[in-house]
């Protein structure tokens, strides 16, 4: 077997703890360190943090000097919120950078200034930075994509992302940011740029994909009438593969919004693709 790769995990958060774990199990790889955010954490065994039985013999660090002595082959960087001077010292270090923060899923629409910087710091370290992700990502890039390569017409693309965030340990995000829990009010405009900076850029990716001028940003809540919701509890009920389509609210680019509903691995129902990864309902209406 090949020499392993040296990688470092920046961060132990919800992806964290995962990534984590995947770098100490994978036969290809050894953990060369790990950067944690949390003071309490600090000199922990990586093992501990991400819910191993075993030792692992790496300690947690919250110094980036660490990060870069450690001579990583790559680092995660899943942090809980980018910061360009890390980013760029781990890449003028040497390090490879891989990465969910959605600023680098379209470069064209990065801020020039930005892109520059990060390139620069690419050339100096000989090293690259590669975003990923799932959604932002494989469901709002690699899934649409690949089922409108089959359409002759593309009339609308909706995606829909179910999860159960009860076990999820992110207070910030679900109550600060996402108001889960709050009494209904106008849509806060700063939890509106969270959701253009996290997915603006996969939309873009997928707009120019297809042809599409970009497309503008816009803020819209739109209420799911009741006639909508009785054909979804229908649609259940039956266990068809059906649609159910929204009140069609003109959106700022002139398109309009449907949702897809459906149920099974994969579905082909005409007129619209359907498919059903994990979570996410992704559905393309169009002419085949």
């Amino acid at each position: 077997m090949s020499e392993r790769y040296r990688v470092v995990q920046w961060a132990t958060g919800n992806i964290g703890r995962k990534t984590l774990r995947g770098i100490v199990e994978h036969p290809a790889m050894t953990l060369a360190g790990l950067y944690v955010y949390d003071p309490e954490k600090v000199g922990h065994d990586a093992g501990e943090l991400c819910g191993m039985d075993a030792v692992v013999g790496v300690l947690a660090t919250g110094s980036i000097e660490d990060v870069v002595a450690a001579g990583a082959d790559c680092v995660l960087y899943m942090p809980r919120m980018f910061e360009v001077d890390d980013v760029c010292l781990l890449l003028e270090s040497g390090a490879n950078v891989v990465t969910t923060c959605g600023q680098f899923h379209h470069p064209p629409s990065m801020d020039a200034a930005l892109r520059t910087r990060v390139e620069a710091a690419c050339e100096a370290g000989g090293a690259s930075i590669h975003s990923t992700g799932s959604s932002p990502g494989f469901i709002s890039e690699a899934v649409p994509l690949v089922l409108t390569s089959i359409q002759r017409r593309l009339d609308s693309v909706s995606i829909e992302e179910y999860a159960d965030l009860s076990k999820r340990n992110s207070p910030e995000l679900l109550f600060d940011i996402m108001g889960f829990g709050r009494a209904l009010a106008p849509f806060h405009q700063a939890r509106a740029d969270h959701l253009s900076s996290s997915f603006g850029p996969s939309l873009r990716l997928v707009a120019d994909a297809v042809g599409l001028p970009r497309p503008r940003r816009a803020t819209r809540r739109t209420v799911r009438s009741t006639s909508w919701r009785r054909c979804v509890r229908r649609r259940r009920a039956s266990g068809r593969r059906s649609t159910c389509r929204m009140p069609s609210p003109r959106s700022a680019s002139g398109g309009h919004c449907s949702a897809g509903v459906g149920y099974g691995e994969v579905g082909y129902p005409s007129p619209y693709q359907w498919m059903r990864i994990g979570a996410c309902d992704v559905t393309v209406f169009g002419t085949r």
